[in-house]
């Protein structure tokens, strides 16, 4: 799971360890300053390039984490510190960190989420642990019964969310609009979204993220001509600020979805093009470039091209791997183009490539209903892999016949096995 926070981590210890953050902060003009450390330090100028070498020497502490900027104190003494709204922050670190926090995390990554929640809840509900970093555990919790396939945990406990300046609030309001709206539960999802455009002084990235919160319900009530003139109100809005780059790619990218789910495969080349100045845009996130390159994949096959749509779906999985919603989706619509191209290859009377193609395409099934097995793409995998299980065992014997030797088996016999629907 892609981790919220940049964090260096010199003296993890306990969360009773003294505090020592930086804020790399940006001028209009493009220099940058450093706040909460010395410039020069043993005759050295301190840059954000070696930071890590005199973090430890840093006094700065961060008092404040909001969705509107952070707010730094010189020392743990100061009585008030320097407040920096996000468009002039080009990082930040923390020093110190729970260690408890990082064998949660640990825990996340490798697929025990039910103990991850364990950890993340302990965390939170310790009042010793600074703010910021109990904040970031509930919220970690919450993703974590996300990632687990319990969605409606996940939107229960971040709807209990405060309406705080907490960097987390929009964010925590965005993914329960998110699971409303895959849910079917259209006013709540709305409501949300709401919510975080009422937030008191809400950045304008944030305002147009709520917007298009709303485009995302549009499009499942197919409301598609609703759905596109907003997105496209919030891609004129946005396009030309490079700030504002990743709104604009998530609205070309809605456009776009719009324009697929209505139906009329003639605007298929406008969905393309959508999707193509999307990709042109520098400054985009990993979770909407994984959301942009996987409805690439999908206007590419819907137009017939399997052979094409698969380097996009691909992309996905090898350069966005935690973007698991994206991964799962590329990984089976990956598997299912090699299964097109195998039987293109057949009926051609290419043996060989067709055997080889059915193999790759089964191994990525195979792996999409191993990991995500509880997902709607997973369960589709398992499903395509068991209807032509047989068939890739007799492809992978006459290939391992032909090479002289083995071939790379794409399962066992417990293969794609049953995976837990959501609570």
């Amino acid at each position: 799971m892609t981790r919220i926070l940049t964090i260096s981590l010199l003296s993890v210890l306990t969360a009773a360890v003294a505090h020592a953050d930086v804020v790399n902060v940006k001028s209009r003009g493009g220099k940058e300053s450093l706040e909460g450390i010395k410039s020069e330090i043993d005759g050295i100028e301190v840059t954000w390039g070696n930071i890590d070498s005199f973090l430890d020497q840093s006094t700065g502490i961060i008092s404040k984490f909001d969705y509107d900027g952070i707010e730094i104190k010189k020392n743990e003494n100061a009585p008030k510190g320097k407040f920096i709204p996000w468009s002039q922050i080009a990082g930040y670190k923390f020093s110190t960190e729970p260690e408890e926090l990082l064998d949660a995390y640990d825990l996340q990554a490798t697929g025990n989420f039910a103990a991850a929640i364990r950890e993340f809840i302990r965390i939170y509900q310790d009042k010793e642990v600074r703010e910021v970093f109990r904040n970031e555990a509930y919220f970690q919790a919450c993703l974590s019964y996300a990632l687990s396939g319990k969605s409606k945990s996940a939107a229960a406990n971040l709807a209990k969310w405060p309406e705080s300046k907490s960097y987390y609030t929009p964010r925590a309001y965005q993914i329960v609009g998110n699971i409303k709206t895959s849910l079917k539960e259209f006013g709540e999802a709305r409501e949300f979204y709401r919510k975080i455009a009422k937030l008191p002084d809400i950045p304008q990235d944030w305002e147009y993220r709520a917007k298009l919160g709303e485009v995302r319900v549009d499009i499942e009530e197919r409301e598609f001509d609703r759905a596109i003139a907003a997105a496209k109100f919030v891609a004129g809005a946005s396009a030309s600020s490079k700030e504002l780059a990743d709104v604009a790619a998530l609205a070309y990218i809605l456009t776009a979805k719009a324009i697929f789910a209505g139906g009329d495969d003639a605007k298929l080349g406008e969905a393309q093009q959508l999707l193509n100045q999307a990709a042109k845009l520098e400054g985009v996130t990993n979770a909407v470039n994984a959301e942009l390159y996987a409805a690439m994949g999908d206007v590419i096959y819907k137009q017939g091209s399997p052979d094409k749509a698969r380097f996009p779906y691909m992309r996905v999985v090898t350069m966005y791997p935690d973007e698991p919603e994206y991964v799962a989706h590329s990984l089976q619509n990956a598997g299912q183009c090699f299964l097109d191209l195998h039987g293109h290859a057949r009926n051609k009377g290419d043996m060989n490539a067709s055997d080889q193609l059915l193999v790759k395409g089964m191994k990525l099934l195979y792996e999409c209903a191993g990991r995500f097995g509880k997902t709607g793409p997973g369960s589709r995998a398992r499903t395509t892999y068991r209807a032509k299980k047989a068939e890739m065992e007799e492809a992978e014997g006459r290939l391992k016949a032909s090479n002289g030797g083995g071939s790379d088996s794409a399962g066992g016999d417990d293969a794609a096995g049953e995976g837990e629907g959501e609570d």
